[in-house]
């Protein structure tokens, strides 16, 4: 359905609305507080609603009648009348029929699930809890949404080892979601590698995937070790290898670092991880949902001290003290750190699951 968004002036107290030709109008009434005791009147002036519906909006918190965010006018020549209350309401004051009139109480949206908050227009639900949770949408039938899933970043892998690969990340910034409900799963990270001290090791553990509504992030790849030895795994983004191979692909976003005598950092949604000397993992990558930025999925870095990428990724440890690799961060995706010399892989950081959508567009 095409839609023209209206805002109406703050000083303006009558407005025509042109409903002969063209989309459905939605107008936005000024924000309640900035206007106490002001009346408002709007008028489908060409009798066009009919064809061409006339939705009244609040903005931010405010309601109308206390209840409702919209209303609709869906026929012809009818107006009505609001009166501000300065606070968070737009009050009904009168409703002038035309040829047959009829205005509809459009509520809120009524959805639960994860961490609920606002910003401005918008709602927005976080998951964090590492496995399966819920999110259930009540009313209305459906809705225009952002949504962000992030898988758990891969472990870092042991003595001298790569940096895990952060968490791929799918990101859709217009999501239809209908009425019902669904699984939310948040992948947990990869176990870091442990160190035996000798003999053979696997490398760090691949994250786990996270989903939501079809769309999935893959765990990001395991970082390889030295002893082994062992290259990097495959994920949504690669692990970094160590003793001479090719850094792992990443199936979502970059591939690690390939080690060149020294191990290689895990890549990021970003950029790759580096090759070994530096083997500082790959960048992350910014999402922006509701207006709010989230730097995730940066790759760990190699077990040399090298740096994680930017957005969670763990740091490597070194030959010294601490021997073991950083773990990746908490709801970042980030990559865990490589062990250095005796020490472990840090373990990949969680994943998570971001739904945001403008109240205005439903």
């Amino acid at each position: 359905m095409s839609v023209t968004n209206i805002n109406i002036p703050t000083a303006q107290s009558f407005i025509l609305v042109d409903t002969r030709t063209g989309p459905n109008k939605v107008l936005f009434l000024p924000a309640a507080s900035t206007i106490q005791g002001r009346y408002l009147s709007i008028k489908d002036y060409f009798g066009g609603a009919r064809n061409s519906s006339m939705t009244i909006s609040t903005t931010g918190l405010d309601r109308i009648d206390q209840r409702g965010i919209r209303y609709t006018l869906a026929s012809s020549f009818g107006s009505v009348m609001l009166l501000s209350d300065g606070a968070r309401s737009w009050n009904m004051m009168g409703l002038y029929e035309g040829a047959d009139t009829a205005i509809s109480s459009g509520g809120a949206v009524i959805a639960t699930g994860g961490t609920v908050t606002t910003n401005g227009d918008y709602t927005i639900h976080t998951f964090t809890t590492v496995g399966t949770t819920s999110f259930t949408l009540t009313t209305p039938a459906s809705i225009s949404a952002q949504v962000l899933v992030l898988a758990g970043g891969g472990g870092g892998g042991s003595w001298q080892g790569g940096g895990g690969g952060a968490g791929g990340a799918v990101f859709n910034s217009n999501v239809t979601i209908n009425a019902g409900t669904y699984n939310v799963v948040v992948g947990d990270g990869g176990e870091g590698d442990a160190s035996t001290g000798a003999g053979y090791s696997t490398g760090g553990f691949i994250g786990g995937n996270s989903s939501f509504n079809g769309l999935v992030g893959q765990g990001g790849g395991g970082g390889g070790t030295y002893i082994g030895p062992s290259a990097g795994t495959s994920g949504g983004c690669g692990g970094g290898s160590a003793y001479i191979s090719a850094g792992a692909a990443g199936t979502q976003g970059f591939a690690g670092g390939s080690s060149l005598g020294e191990a290689g950092g895990g890549g990021g949604m970003g950029s790759v991880g580096q090759d070994g000397g530096p083997g500082t993992g790959g960048n992350g990558f910014t999402y922006t949902l509701a207006n709010t930025a989230y730097l995730v999925a940066g790759g760990g870095g190699a077990g040399q001290n090298s740096a994680g990428g930017t957005g969670g990724g763990g740091r490597g440890g070194n030959d010294g003290t601490p021997k073991n690799g950083y773990p990746g961060t908490t709801n970042k995706g980030g990559g865990g750190g490589g062990g250095g010399r005796g020490g472990s892989g840090g373990k990949g950081g969680s994943g998570i699951v971001i739904i945001a959508y403008d109240r205005r567009s439903t």
